[in-house]
């Protein structure tokens, strides 16, 4: 009988824990996301589909951006409101025709961009050829330097007649 009342308390005890928490892990990400100048809702302006993007970004001579995700995928959710709501990569993003993918229902797509896993950022030239890539959820900061790689190695790449 005192077994099960110690058990009874420790699960209570352990239940508050781990509310105290889940309380203050939102708190901290309500904190980090007003600090972030997010929105809460993706700023990113995304078209249709890969080809579609391509297809823009040839007659825009801009390079493309490919968010490879999976609708079951917790990560690419986070990376949903966590960087695609940010003010600073949305400003950086206008750079680029954004398309945002599932790999599960783009296998082909999937095959043909070498996605290994979710989510995956890509950076390719209109033409399909790899300026960088990105894997997982990284920082903000992370985020913004590979784009501006990307953009940069894109405008070398179209001033020496390339795509």
């Amino acid at each position: 009988m005192r077994s099960a009342r110690w058990l009874i308390a420790a699960a209570a005890a352990a239940a508050a824990l781990v509310a105290l928490g889940c309380s203050s892990a939102k708190s901290q990400r309500t904190k980090t996301q007003t600090s972030s100048g997010s929105s809460g809702k993706e700023l990113i302006r995304w078209v249709g589909t890969y080809e579609h993007a391509s297809a823009l970004a040839e007659q825009q001579g801009k390079p493309v951006m490919v968010d490879v995700m999976a609708s079951w995928c917790g990560v690419c959710k986070k990376l949903d409101v966590q960087l695609w709501t940010r003010d600073d990569v949305a400003k950086i993003s206008d750079g680029f025709v954004a398309a945002k993918v599932d790999g599960d229902k783009r296998p082909d797509l999937k095959s043909k961009l070498k996605v290994s896993g979710y989510p995956t950022t890509l950076f390719l030239t209109a033409d399909g050829k790899e300026l960088g890539r990105v894997r997982g959820l990284v920082a903000s900061e992370d985020m913004i330097e590979a784009m501006q790689d990307a953009l940069k190695q894109h405008s070398q790449v179209s001033s020496a007649g390339g795509s």
